[in-house]
């Protein structure tokens, strides 16, 4: 789960060229594989590039718990793509994990290793 204001600062980050190829990011990161493993969320956007997610309690709180190995890093369409498909944390109450779509974040998300491809 991320909390709402890590995914508006991550947005609000993106320079504009980038914030306004954000929607099709979304749609592509959607698709990114996703290794689920020792307290980390990892999302492979390409053979060099992977953005880690670091939840705490299963909630991504802050920015420094969200990375991506990119050279535009942290202000990067990957890292924002990934903290958009992942659960919102809203209102402080947690989603139905059955209902649940995109990139799983914490210990009880769903298990996302067969995710790559559909």
């Amino acid at each position: 789960m991320v909390a709402a204001p890590v995914l508006t600062a991550a947005v609000d980050a993106l320079p504009n060229r980038l914030r306004k190829k954000i929607d099709d990011a979304v749609t592509r990161a959607a698709s990114w594989p996703v290794l689920v493993g020792d307290g980390q969320v990892t999302v492979q956007v390409d053979e060099a590039t992977t953005v880690t997610l670091t939840p705490v309690d299963g909630v991504v709180t802050g920015a420094d718990q969200a990375t991506c190995s990119c050279l535009l890093a942290p202000n990067c369409l990957h890292r924002a793509a990934v903290l958009a498909c992942a659960p919102s944390e809203a209102g402080g109450t947690a989603p139905d994990p059955t209902e649940t779509t995109g990139v799983p974040v914490g210990p009880d998300g769903p298990d996302a290793a067969g995710a790559a491809g559909g």
